[in-house]
């Protein structure tokens, strides 16, 4: 499951908030993890290059329930990249495109 929360300020500029629980949760935390297993890497090592404590980055391994900011300096930290696709389920001409110059 995941939540989104995400509120448009003035025009131009958005901010939103995703939180991952669940499956997903659980694979990012896989792949991390392998990622860093992969390298050799110690946790707390990981940890301190993404400026987290060890059980923190331990929670993220295990699927706990992070936040993408959280997922992507931990992902940085690694030498990965977190991309997120957004599916609206909507017709590509139905994407907002009049809200875009």
């Amino acid at each position: 499951m995941r939540h989104h929360d995400a509120t448009r300020m003035g025009s131009t500029s958005r901010t939103a908030s995703v939180t991952f629980r669940g499956s997903e949760a659980l694979e990012l935390g896989r792949q991390l993890h392998a990622v860093r297993m992969e390298q050799g890497l110690p946790l707390a090592r990981a940890a301190a290059s993404a400026g987290l404590s060890p059980l923190w980055a331990a929670q993220i391994e295990c699927g706990e329930v992070l936040d993408l900011e959280t997922l992507h300096a931990y992902a940085r930290a690694l030498g990965a990249r977190l991309t997120v696709r957004l599916d609206t389920g909507l017709p590509p001409d139905r994407h907002g495109a009049g809200d875009h110059p």
